[in-house]
């Protein structure tokens, strides 16, 4: 009987007999053949590498690295998420992505040496509580993710803001100009050539910060995420508040790059 990890069921109860059935696990953790009480033949089942059951399985409740599958959809249940064996993928992203860096991959795609059995983390396949995560690990995770993003924005929101004064600037600027006429138009298109500097380095920061979230940060929208309505002016708790207190509407569209590959740049 090979390793059984934290979770896995041993034995089920038949309920013609009343009698237990119990598990034999393989190496990786997955179900192969249940026996009697009196060590007789019940069923059996058998995986590839990466959880597709073999022609002649049984498809038992639970299978591949003691995952309960779901004979509906073919999916097995890991705990924090459902995997697919016939893709070899999650299904959501890992809740651990900033640390293993893969958000839909299994076992670091090597299922021979290393498993998964609870969704969001990987490890040796032979050690005693592979993928158990404890709550003090997800909270340190949690708080590593959070801090990340706060160091990120605090390097990008001012350049943010410098990109937003100058594009500000040159276009009020411009649009003054041309209300006047079409030699006052050139000459305000002129004089708005100083903020030009303002709004490439600012946009660019901008792009490169929103662009490391979307790398470190799980569900990140990525770099083209402005241009769109944005209720969380005055932050993240307080944009709501004020929302519910006073009724005041803060949803704002940004300028910047947007969804649809738009660039906001005025000169």
């Amino acid at each position: 009987m090979g390793l059984t990890f934290p979770g896995t069921p041993i034995e089920a109860i038949n309920v013609a007999s009343q009698s237990p059935n119990y598990y034999l696990i393989d190496q990786q953790g997955s179900f192969y053949m249940s026996v009697n009480s009196s060590g007789g033949y019940v069923s059996e089942a058998a995986y590839g590498p990466y959880g597709m059951e073999q022609p002649w399985g049984a498809t038992p409740n639970i299978g591949y690295i003691g995952g309960y599958n779901d004979t509906s959809t073919g999916l097995e249940y890991l705990v924090n998420r459902y995997y697919d064996p016939m893709t070899s993928q999650f299904l959501s992203v890992d809740p651990l992505v900033a640390a293993t860096g893969q958000p839909y991959a299994y076992a670091g795609d090597d299922p021979l040496n290393n498993s998964d059995p609870s969704g969001d983390i990987t490890c040796p396949s032979w050690v005693p509580g592979c993928g158990v995560v404890t709550d003090a690990q997800n909270g340190i995770s949690g708080a590593a993710k959070e801090g990340a993003h706060l160091t990120i924005d605090v390097v990008t929101d001012p350049a943010y803001l410098l990109y937003w004064g100058s594009f500000e600037g040159a276009a009020k600027l411009d649009k003054f100009g041309c209300s006047i006429g079409e030699a006052a138009c050139i000459g305000a298109h002129v004089l708005s050539l100083p903020f030009v500097p303002g709004e490439a380095v600012g946009l660019g920061v901008d792009a490169g910060g929103d662009w490391l979230k979307s790398q470190f940060l799980p569900n990140y929208p990525g770099v083209c995420d402005e241009g769109l309505p944005n209720q969380w002016l005055l932050g993240s708790q307080a944009g709501p508040l004020f929302n519910d207190w006073f009724g005041w509407d803060w949803k704002v569209t940004f300028p910047g790059i947007h969804p649809n590959g738009k660039v906001d740049y005025q000169w």
